[in-house]
C-alpha cells in the first residue's frame, strides 16, 4: 500500500513555442503529509517530492505538432534528465499521438526533488493536450 498519492490532470491544449516545459495541471486527488505539507504535490510545470524514498509515476499526454515533426517527451529530476525518453513521430501537422512515460525517482533521505517534464521538437510547435498524472510514495 502506499504512503500517499497524488492524480493531477491538465485539459487545457499547450502550445510550446519550440518546446518547453509541460503544465502538469492541477492535483484532482491525493492522499499524504510530511509535516505541515502534502508529499506529492503539484504547481504548474512541477511535480514536488517532499519525503525520502521510491516513487512511481506515470505520465500520459496527447501530443502533435504545428508542422511534420518527431516530438520527445524527457523527465528531469532536479535538472537532470532521467527514464528514457519517449519519441512520437508526426506525420502531418495536428495528427495526434499518445505518450505515456513511467518513470520510478528515487529521493535520497532528509530531501525532497522536484520532476519537470520537457518537450522538443524537430519543427514546428510542440502542441500538448489531456495530460494525467498519477505519482503515489511506494
Amino acid at each position: 500500500m502506499s504512503k500517499s498519492a497524488l492524480y493531477a490532470i491538465n485539459s487545457t491544449q499547450q502550445t510550446l513555442t519550440g518546446g518547453g516545459s509541460v503544465d502538469l495541471g492541477n492535483p484532482v486527488h491525493g492522499f499524504g503529509q510530511t509535516c505541515c505539507q502534502k508529499s506529492i504535490d503539484v504547481s504548474g510545470n512541477t511535480l514536488t517530492l517532499r519525503d525520502s524514498g521510491m516513487y512511481g509515476i506515470v505520465i500520459s499526454a496527447t501530443v502533435t505538432a504545428s508542422a511534420p515533426a518527431t516530438i520527445t517527451l524527457q523527465a528531469y529530476q532536479d535538472g537532470v534528465a532521467f527514464g528514457v525518453p519517449q519519441a512520437v513521430t508526426i506525420a502531418a501537422a495536428n495528427d495526434p499521438a499518445p505518450v505515456t512515460l513511467n518513470l520510478g525517482p528515487r529521493v535520497a533521505c532528509n530531501g525532497s526533488s522536484i520532476i519537470t517534464l520537457v518537450a522538443t521538437t524537430t519543427a514546428g510547435n510542440v502542441i500538448i493536450g489531456g495530460v494525467e498524472t498519477l505519482a503515489w510514495k511506494l
